[in-house]
């Protein structure tokens, strides 16, 4: 059975965009590795790999161009910025005209 390395920052989709280039071959992966599409991977993270028909459109895109998807991302790099949705007041950083 085939196994793939996970790359920082990457979630099953990105795993499944990568090598089957289709994001719903997840669920798949998922399954078979025991995680949610929520869990966020590490990097190196081994995976088992899915028997699954290719888009080989995409994956040729994202081979030409030298891509590996991954979009995830760590929440402790943004714990100092102190901004978003959660951290916001109205009328006192957040104004309501």
């Amino acid at each position: 059975m085939n196994e793939y390395q996970t790359h920082e920052n990457q979630t099953l989709q990105d795993v499944a965009s990568h090598v089957y280039g289709r994001a719903d071959v997840a669920f798949e992966l998922g399954l078979l590795n025991n995680l949610s599409v929520t869990d966020s991977l590490p990097a190196g993270t081994i995976l088992k790999l899915v028997e699954a028909p290719e888009n080989i459109f995409v994956k040729t895109a994202l081979e030409g161009r030298n891509i590996v998807p991954a979009v995830d991302f760590n929440s402790e790099e943004f714990e100092d910025i102190g901004l978003g949705i959660g951290s916001m007041i109205i009328e006192t950083n957040f104004i309501v005209r």
